[in-house]
C-alpha cells in the first residue's frame, strides 16, 4: 500500500529490532512486532482535545465553505484519508456508484485516499495548511458541512494492525 520494497522493509525491521522501544496503539501490531524481536511498549491513540474541541470562528467555517463550494444545502458524505487507502476506496467503489444514482441529491465529497471514487467531488487540503494543527482546524471547518462520513477497511494484515483514529478524528469533527 505504502510502495515500500523488501530493502526498505527490511532497513525498517532492523532499526525496528535495534531501537531501545518501539511505541505503537494497537495491540495487534504490538503482537506483530513482539514476534518480530523488537521492545514495544502500548500506548492508544488518543486526540488533542483543545485542538479538537476549541470552537472555530463561524466565519472561517464560512470562509472554508464558500471556497470549496460546500454552502449548497445538499447532504455530504464525507471520506478523508491517505493514499494507503486506494484499495480501500475501490473496494466500495461499486457501492458508492449504485447509492450515487438512487440518491442523486446526496454529494459525495472527498479528501485524499489515492482513488478517487466514482462521483465523489476531491477537496485538496490547501498549501497553508502547513502543520497537523492547521489540517485539524481546516478539516473540522470541512466537517461542519458534512452529513456522514465513511472510513472503509478490507480484512487484510495491514488494516487488522490499525488504531480507531479515523473514528476519533471523525467523532471529534
Amino acid at each position: 500500500d505504502h510502495q515500500i520494497d523488501e530493502e526498505q522493509r527490511t532497513s525498517m525491521l532492523t532499526l525496528a529490532q535495534a531501537a531501545s522501544v518501539v511505541t505503537v496503539s494497537t495491540p495487534k501490531l504490538a503482537s506483530i512486532l513482539k514476534e518480530m524481536g523488537c521492545a514495544v511498549e502500548l500506548i492508544p491513540n488518543a486526540s488533542d482535545e483543545k485542538l479538537w474541541l476549541t470552537p472555530l470562528p463561524q466565519d472561517y467555517i464560512q470562509q472554508v465553505g464558500e471556497r470549496n463550494g460546500l454552502a449548497t444545502g445538499r447532504k455530504k458524505i464525507l471520506y478523508m484519508g491517505t493514499k494507503s487507502h486506494a484499495e480501500d476506496l475501490k473496494m466500495i467503489a461499486p457501492a458508492v456508484e449504485e447509492f450515487l444514482k438512487a440518491e442523486a441529491s446526496v454529494e459525495l465529497i472527498q479528501i485524499g485516499g489515492g482513488y478517487l471514487l466514482p462521483g465523489a467531488r476531491e477537496i485538496v487540503v490547501p498549501k497553508e495548511s502547513s502543520g497537523y494543527a492547521d489540517f485539524v482546524i481546516w478539516f473540522r471547518a470541512i466537517c461542519t458541512y458534512m452529513s456522514a462520513a465513511i472510513a472503509p477497511l478490507r480484512d487484510d494484515e495491514f488494516n487488522s494492525a490499525k488504531s480507531h483514529i479515523k473514528a476519533l478524528d471523525y467523532g471529534y469533527a
